[in-house]
């Protein structure tokens, strides 16, 4: 894979009618501290109705690509967005979130340091934070390190959006399932980890997880009793891998991933918590 001094990402940002947010989102790309030339951003709008679309056109000199026409949901107009991608470097930013202030550039100084140790790497996970509406830190997610035997138990465990993958790495993929309206990221993974890919992690804060009444993961994604219309898609996605989860290796999984992050994890939850991570 080539080496370059520059770390160039294209970022997409998919909405649909999160418009009392999705200028938070664009603002916390359009003002990173990282040159301009190395970010593509991209935006995929399903036909908004709300001020959406008033938005992406206020910052339209500030974006690469961008389009509002109704999809066939999430996995579909992320699947458009990523065909559009440009650059060597590939993650979304949910319309409902922001990057943190000089995420750009030091998540490609980290990413750097870790390719001249490996050059064949394409796959780096990072640490986020998850804030109220406002933009306090209410906590932090401080990502674990791979390990082999857990995943293989478990399948990856990764954060959402807090990944970045080499375009070649997607282009081998199958994309993300149209099936898919939950969990069509861990899809993506599984497919990376089928085809012998493993992450690395990178000890970045780049990523404000928001909660909000809107955001799909909020309003049910914790939830301890999903739909039924969730679980059916759940055991879709795992039969299509012929790989189900040993669910008896979860606390083993929670206490290793306890004693090795706990500490560091303690750490930056009391530094950043009841801070405004908003800065933009």
């Amino acid at each position: 894979m080539e080496m370059t001094d520059n770390i160039r990402f294209s970022i997409v940002v998919v909405n649909y009618n999160m418009g009392k947010y999705l200028e938070d989102a664009l603002l916390s790309v359009i003002h990173q501290d990282y040159p301009k030339e190395l970010i593509q951003l991209i935006v995929i709008d399903g036909g908004s109705k709300d001020n959406s679309v008033d938005i992406i056109k206020k910052y339209a000199s500030h974006i690469n690509y961008w389009v509002s026409e109704p999809d066939k949901g999430q996995s579909d107009a992320f699947n458009k967005g990523f065909k559009q991608a440009n650059h060597e470097w590939l993650f979304w930013l949910n319309a409902d979130d922001f990057l943190l202030k000089d995420a750009l550039k030091n998540i490609a100084s980290a990413m750097k340091k870790e390719l001249k140790k490996d050059d064949s790497k394409q796959w780096f996970c990072f640490d986020s934070m998850m804030t109220d509406e406002q933009g306090v830190c209410t906590r932090v997610i401080f990502g674990p390190d791979w390990n082999s035997f857990f995943l293989k138990k478990l399948g990856p465990v990764v954060h959402s959006a807090t990944t970045i993958y080499h375009k070649n790495l997607y282009t081998k993929s199958a994309k993300f399932d149209l099936r898919l309206n939950w969990s069509m990221d861990l899809d993506l993974w599984l497919q990376f980890f089928t085809m012998g890919y493993s992450y690395k992690t990178i000890h970045v804060f780049a990523y404000a997880i928001r909660a909000n009444e809107q955001s799909k993961t909020f309003s049910e994604g914790l939830s301890y009793k999903p739909s039924e219309k969730r679980l059916k898609q759940s055991a879709y996605m795992w039969s299509k891998y012929k790989f189900r989860p040993n669910y008896k290796w979860l606390l083993p999984w929670r206490i290793y991933k306890g004693l090795t992050i706990f500490f560091p994890q303690k750490y930056f939850d009391l530094h950043f918590r009841n801070k405004h991570m908003k800065w933009f």
